[in-house]
Order: C-alpha cells, then structure tokens, then sequence
C-alpha cells in the first residue's frame, strides 16, 4: 500500500440534486515514503467516511482523498503543507494522527471533527 493513493470519489446519484462542492472536504496529505502512522490514519479515515457518512459521500457532500505532496506540488502548496497533515476544509487538523492506534477513539474524535464541520460548514 505504500506510496499508493486512495481517492473516494461521490458517486453518481439518482437524485436530480447536484452538489458542486462539498461540505466537508478532507485530505490526507503525504510524502512517497510513508510511515506506519500515515498508513493507518488514511485506512482510519476511509473507514469513517465510508462507514458513517456513505450517503453524504454518494451525494457529494464528503469527500475524502490522499495527496502524495511530492508529486502533487501544485495541491501541496495551494495548502501550504510542509510535512504529513490532514485538512478538513483548508484547516490543518492537528489531532488526527493522535489516535492511530486507538481505533475506538480515532473514530470518536474524527466523528465529532466531521459532525462539527457539517455543522458549521468548515
């Protein structure tokens, strides 16, 4: 799995809604050579997504995608991203790799992220 990326795309939906952009956008940025913990955070965070918010993935409102930011500089930079990180809508989201080995937590934690971002729009 290393250095592979794992990109969750809506899908197309039966509704005649369209949803130009999502609500909560989250991106795993890393580096070609990854370790352990960036591994298991973007395992963590697909499972979350695809687990709990299938539907808002389905129609747009989620989404969820790993940037290798030593291929996708353009992306990287647009971030201002230096080092592995996770965004939640343009904001850096510190605590995501805090919990990578405590699954029951890391989903708890990433839940209330993503509820709050729901929310609040950010």
């Amino acid at each position: 799995m290393s250095g592979s990326a794992i990109t969750t795309t809506p899908e197309p939906s039966e509704s005649n809604e369209t949803q130009t952009e999502p609500a909560v956008e989250i991106i795993l940025f890393h580096g070609t050579r990854r370790c352990a913990s960036c591994i298991a955070t973007g395992q963590l965070l697909d499972e979350v997504v695809h687990t709990y918010y299938k539907d808002e993935v389905v129609n747009g409102t989620i989404t969820f995608r790993e940037v290798n930011a030593e291929i996708d500089r353009k992306t990287a930079a647009e971030y201002g991203v230096r080092y592995v990180s996770v965004y939640i809508n343009h904001e850096i989201y510190p605590d995501a790799f805090t919990y990578t080995n405590d699954h029951d937590r890391f989903v708890e934690e990433m839940r209330k992220k993503i509820d709050e971002a729901l929310l609040n729009g950010s």
